[in-house]
């Protein structure tokens, strides 16, 4: 009797499903049809879909809380199904699109969530042990998804574009023509205030579609120029590691880009990284530049043999490229003044092996010092602070025909400078060249005319070259200032 009733009843249960055409109500599969509980009931895969289908597609609103649930029954009972997870992606956006646009974080969740089924879409397809049927129209069902993630993706995209918009439009030049501090304050301000209201629109954009690569640029780009550095960093990278290898001219900016932002927040070791991630995209007479620059952050790091292995590639690919000459000038340089101080404590100490062994070093550091910046010298007459550290180690050196070349340029590119003139006329004297030391040590006092010791070097000078009314005059000067 039970049996026959049980038949009966299972039987009217499924034809009630079939005429009203509501296939989500079988979803409720362990519903006791008598006082006895009936056993769990499994519906065919495409009850389930097209169960899913009718309830998202209800006239008075989709029932996305019953498609989904028909869509998870699918999937737990029939492992993974492609066209479930494509489904599951378009409820996704449904949700998105019932969500206030106020209330932004919500509704990145569910573009969250349409990244997550798409990834298990793309899973489901590229597994062997889906059946062939069910993967059969994997290209549509990718191709759904992907429409809805360019359509949310261009929604947040422009959205970001056009909260940062002002920024490029009006605030830059703004601040270009600011007329004091106060006013630059708060143009700097409203162009934070744009920045904060363009990010969360890039990184939504970013959640449904984080392979690409543009929101991660524009957004890098924003924080870098807004010296962001540390912020820009994860964008950055994120659209190195999303960029195609083939596009070799975005893959060595975008490395360049955060090289620049790892040395900015004095993160050498991570900024040297970047830099030679981008070598191998280069040809060998282009790779001087970024050779240059992993030289650089190992010469702020101290890291003198770094320096000089790198500088000697760049040396390699142009043998007068200046600033590598200056750059191993300059690390000589700064070895001539360790083994200065390193003389003075051996001397101190009385350790005669010690002072003896930094002198042979000095000798061989200057004169590496002096064939490298001399070099630069030649190579670029221009860079002050090279040419600076030429004229001292061609003093060191004992060359002070050499040093007065050196002082004289410098003071013909700074000429306020007074220490210049000052050196210069010193040099004139170590080379006894008394006569040419005056004219120095007159710009010099023009320019600090408090200066006792200059005055009282030309007294002497003007007393020697029969000038005694000169003299003179400079004599009282020194003996009043040095009152």
């Amino acid at each position: 009797m039970y049996r026959t009733t049980f038949r009966w009843k299972r039987a009217a249960h499924e034809l009630t499903v079939r005429t009203l055409g509501i296939l989500g109500l079988a979803a409720t599969l362990s519903i006791a049809v008598d006082a006895i509980a009936q056993p769990v009931r499994k519906l065919t895969l495409n009850a389930y879909l097209q169960g899913a289908k009718i309830s998202m597609n209800d006239p008075e609103g989709p029932r996305t809380e019953e498609a989904m649930a028909l869509l998870d029954t699918c999937v737990m009972q029939y492992g993974p199904t492609p066209e479930a997870y494509a489904l599951m992606a378009k409820i996704d956006s449904i949700r998105a699109e019932a969500i206030a646009e106020e209330s932004l974080d919500k509704r990145k969740a569910q573009l969250g969530s349409i990244l997550r089924h798409k990834l298990l879409l793309d899973s489901a397809c590229a597994n062997p042990e889906v059946k062939d049927g069910l993967k059969k129209k994997c290209k549509s069902f990718s191709e759904q998804v992907e429409s809805i993630r360019d359509y949310w993706f261009a929604t947040y995209y422009n959205k970001g574009q056009e909260a940062y918009k002002p920024v490029e439009d009006e605030y830059n030049k703004q601040l270009e023509t600011a007329a004091d501090s106060v006013e630059k304050i708060t143009i700097k301000a409203d162009i934070e205030k744009a920045i904060n209201a363009a990010l969360p629109m890039f990184e939504a954009a970013a959640l449904v579609k984080p392979e690409d690569p543009r929101v991660a640029i524009r957004v890098g780009d924003i924080l870098s120029l807004a010296e962001r550095h540390q912020d820009a960093i994860p964008f950055l990278e994120q659209a190195v590691a999303h960029t195609k290898p083939s596009d070799t001219a975005m893959l060595i900016s975008l490395l360049s880009q955060v090289a620049y932002a790892y040395y900015a927040t004095n993160q050498l070791p991570q900024a040297v990284d970047a830099y030679r991630r981008s070598l191998p995209l280069l040809a060998s007479v282009d790779q001087i530049g970024i050779i240059k620059n992993i030289s650089a952050c190992y010469a702020t790091l101290n890291e003198i043999d770094s320096v000089v292995a790198y500088s000697a590639k760049a040396l390699s690919i142009n043998p007068n490229d200046a600033s590598s000459l200056s750059m191993l000038g300059g690390m000589w340089f700064n070895r001539i003044q360790d083994l200065n101080k390193g003389i003075s404590e051996a001397r101190a100490a009385k350790d005669k092996t010690a002072e003896d062994n930094a002198k042979t070093k000095l000798a061989a550091a200057t004169d590496s010092a002096v064939i490298y910046l001399k070099r630069a010298f030649v190579a670029d007459s221009t860079d002050a602070g090279s040419i600076e550290r030429y004229a001292i180690v061609q003093v060191v050196a004992g060359k002070s025909a050499d040093a007065a070349d050196g002082w004289k340029r410098l003071t013909a590119l700074r000429p306020a400078e007074k220490r210049y003139w000052v050196y210069l006329g010193d040099s004139y004297i170590s080379a006894q060249k008394f006569k040419d030391a005056i004219a120095p040590y007159e710009k010099a006092v023009e320019l600090d005319p408090n200066d006792a010791a200059v005055w009282s070097s030309l007294a002497e000078l003007y007393g020697s070259h029969n000038m005694p009314d000169k003299a003179a005059r400079a004599r009282a000067t020194a003996e009043k200032l040095s009152k």
